[in-house]
């Protein structure tokens, strides 16, 4: 794996890893399906996302093609979801933050995997193509 592999995984796992971890705080504190304001679909899908998170942290390091295409898959349903939440449910939303990181973060797992399920590394600057 190059360098530039193992900076991607390891920032792919760093951050499964705390979404995992703050979807942990809200069961340790809530319960099991502590999102009580939102319907039961949704509270099941975000309960979810706990041992998810943390299994695509872990699967990362042994079977990188199978995590990313988890990791791919489930940022793209939790972005969806939660845009739904936040601009069609009519829920009260108090910060769309979460919802713009969770955005960037879809976006890093989506152009770092075209990178790396391709075996393609991005070119180191525009200069040496000039020279």
């Amino acid at each position: 794996m190059s360098n530039t592999h193992r900076i991607f995984a390891l920032i792919f796992a760093c951050c499964f890893a705390i979404g995992g971890a703050n979807h942990g705080r809200d069961i340790w504190q809530g319960g099991l399906l502590p999102y009580r304001s939102v319907p039961m679909p949704i509270n099941a899908i975000w309960n979810a996302l706990c041992p998810l998170d943390f299994a695509v942290a872990g699967l990362i390091w042994w079977r990188r093609r199978l995590a990313i295409a988890l990791g791919a898959a489930i940022m793209s349903v939790d972005v969806g979801v939660n845009s739904w939440i936040a601009y069609f449910s009519g829920l009260h939303v108090q910060s769309f933050e979460p919802l713009q990181v969770q955005s960037l973060f879809l976006g890093f797992v989506l152009s770092g995997a075209l990178f790396t399920l391709t075996g393609t590394t991005p070119k180191r600057g525009v200069d040496s193509e000039l020279r």
